[in-house]
């Protein structure tokens, strides 16, 4: 899209800024309105683009707000995923693992509470959603071998991904007077007393 210069001329935007001002504004919509509410077009407007330029980057709502929720998600997961082959972490095993994945959730989803609060159900069980639980366990499902723990990794990553989350969202509402440190630590806690379970 092209801006005005001080001399009257029009420069092109880059696409790297057109995307970074449509997913701003997107977020900020979709947080304050949720999913249903927000059109397209509120978007555009909402970013000082042009309503295909939406379409281009995204290719729809549905794209759209999948960038603007599970991009976060994704970064966390790619961040996380990154150190699997470091010696210092796979030798930290399933438990501190475990603490450094739920806290690091937790706080991703803090960070963008109201996007979270606002996805809806049909949007966990997408595509994308489905390709980073399976990164996951692909990181989980080998431990669970080498260790003879009893749980499913698949079950297991998607409890884990709804149990923060929802504490993550809900925790102003539930536990107002709780820390960061107190909520995560209690997580850790009760996922590995159900995780480690050895098989009968």
């Amino acid at each position: 899209m092209a801006i005005p210069t001080e001399s009257g001329r029009q420069t092109r935007r880059p696409g790297t800024e057109l995307r970074r001002l449509i997913l701003n504004a997107a977020r900020e919509l979709f947080a304050a309105n949720g999913y249903g509410d927000t059109t397209t077009r509120q978007v555009a407007q909402r970013a000082s683009v042009a309503e295909q330029s939406v379409f281009s980057h995204f290719g729809s709502k549905q794209g759209l707000y999948e960038a603007a929720v599970l991009e976060p998600f994704a970064a966390f997961v790619d961040a996380f995923t990154a150190t699997w082959d470091d010696p210092v972490y796979e030798a930290a095993g399933l438990e501190a693992m475990t603490a450094r994945y739920v806290e690091g959730l937790y706080d991703v989803v803090c960070a963008n509470r109201d996007l979270f609060r606002a996805l809806p159900a049909d949007h966990v069980s997408h595509e994308s959603t489905l390709g980073l639980f399976a990164v996951v366990e692909r990181w989980v499902t080998p431990l669970v071998r080498a260790n003879g723990y009893g749980f499913d990794p698949a079950i297991a990553v998607r409890s884990v991904f709804i149990l923060v989350t929802t504490m993550a969202v809900l925790k102003d509402d539930l536990l107002p007077t709780r820390s960061r440190e107190e909520i995560t630590a209690e997580l850790t806690g009760t996922l590995l007393n159900g995780l480690t379970r050895k098989r009968g």
